[in-house]
């Protein structure tokens, strides 16, 4: 599972190695095909190939939800850590929206893989050792270094109620209370249609 994550992440992955990547893991290209069509992406007519997934989606769209479907695929470990998952990786691309908008898609890979740990029963950075991610993400990731780090750390900090480091961004503070919510929102929805049963998701 993580080679699979690890060849989905890859930069140097083009479109078409995507699509054949995805393609030569049966389940998961049942799972992105039948998540794709499920009401959150709100499609009006049905994708039935990787490829108009891609064309229809965006490359980096189908690569985010093919590495959500690849982590939600390993056994044994709650699907509340998917969600928990989905609301951080939200969060962070709001708040980085507010302080660095360059850093939305990489705020966002933060937030998704902050779980790893979790997900494997492993340390961090034992969990990342497989992944070819940009130094800035891994740094945020182990360290909360940089201001990926921040955002994250702003994160855990809201989460877990810790106010007075959430005081600390001053500038954003005001803002954090409307992210969440439309973060815990969207990770619902986004959840939610991932454990759907066929019948419901499949309806384009």
């Amino acid at each position: 599972m993580m080679k699979l994550i690890a060849m989905l992440q890859d930069p140097e992955t083009d479109a078409r190695e995507l699509e054949q990547v995805i393609g030569t893991d049966v389940t998961l290209s049942y799972r992105l095909l039948r998540y794709v069509n499920s009401a959150f992406f709100g499609l009006r007519k049905k994708i039935d190939s990787i490829q108009r997934a891609i064309v229809l989606l965006g490359f980096n769209n189908i690569r985010t939800w093919a590495t959500v479907i690849a982590m939600s695929g390993i056994e044994g470990k709650p699907s509340e850590l998917i969600r928990i998952s989905l609301l951080r990786a939200r969060f962070c691309e709001l708040i980085a929206d507010q302080m660095d908008p360059s850093q939305r898609d990489a705020a966002f890979t933060v937030g998704l893989f902050s779980v790893l740990d979790a997900l494997l029963d492993l340390p961090m950075r034992e969990a990342l050792d497989p992944l070819p991610l940009a130094p800035q993400v891994e740094g945020a990731l182990v360290q909360q270094s940089g201001v990926l780090g921040q955002i994250l750390d702003c994160v855990f900090a809201y989460q877990r109620g810790h106010w007075a480091k959430v005081d600390r961004l001053p500038n954003l503070s005001a803002a954090l209370g409307k992210a969440y919510l439309e973060a815990l929102a969207w990770s619902d929805d986004a959840a939610g249609a991932l454990s759907a049963p066929d019948d419901a998701a499949s309806r384009a």
